[in-house]
C-alpha cells in the first residue's frame, strides 16, 4: 500500500512524532542550549532535573506540537499543560504549574527559527506556514516508518 499525500501530525502517534521532530531540531543544530540546561528543574513540582540530556528539544518539539494543535495560547497556558500533582511531604499534594523560564525560551527559540510567531491581534504564540510545514513532514516520515515496520 502506497502512503497517503497529506499525512498531518494529527495522524500519528505523538510520542514517535515528539521524538522524531527533537532528534531532528538537534541534528539541524541551531538551537543555542542555555547554561542552565543541565541543572535547570521544569518546574518546582520536580524534585530532580531530567535525566535525558536531549530533554530540551524534546520540549521544544512538544511543545511545537500543542502550538499546532490549539493555537494563541500564552506562556501561562503551556506551563499549566506541563505542571503536574506536586508531592508535598506528609501534606497533602497540590496541582503545581511547570517552569514558565524554560517554556518562554523554547517558545522565543521556535521564534527565532521561523516555526512560531506572535499574533499581536489576539494574543499567544500560532505555527507559521513553515512550522506547520517542517511538523507534517515529520509526521510523514513516521507515518512511513510504521507501514515500513508493519509489513
Amino acid at each position: 500500500m502506497a502512503p497517503r499525500s497529506g499525512i498531518t501530525l494529527k495522524d500519528v502517534p505523538a510520542d514517535q512524532l515528539i521524538r522524531a521532530y527533537a532528534a531532528h531540531l538537534k541534528k539541524q543544530g541551531q538551537i543555542r542550549e542555555p547554561d542552565w540546561m543541565e541543572i535547570v528543574k521544569t518546574g518546582s513540582l520536580r524534585e530532580m532535573p531530567p535525566q535525558d540530556r536531549d530533554w530540551l528539544y524534546v520540549r521544544m518539539a512538544a511543545l511545537a506540537r500543542q502550538v499546532y494543535l490549539r493555537q494563541n495560547l500564552g506562556v501561562g497556558a503551556y506551563s499549566r499543560k506541563y505542571g503536574g500533582r506536586k508531592r508535598n511531604g506528609p501534606r497533602p499534594a497540590h496541582f503545581a504549574t511547570g517552569s514558565r523560564a524554560i517554556i518562554r525560551y523554547c517558545l522565543q527559540e521556535l521564534e527565532r527559527l521561523g516555526l512560531v510567531a506572535r499574533d499581536d491581534e489576539v494574543g499567544g504564540r500560532v505555527i507559521t506556514r513553515k512550522g506547520r510545514q517542517e511538523l507534517d513532514t515529520q509526521a510523514a516520515r513516521v507515518h512511513a516508518e510504521r507501514l515500513a515496520a508493519a509489513t
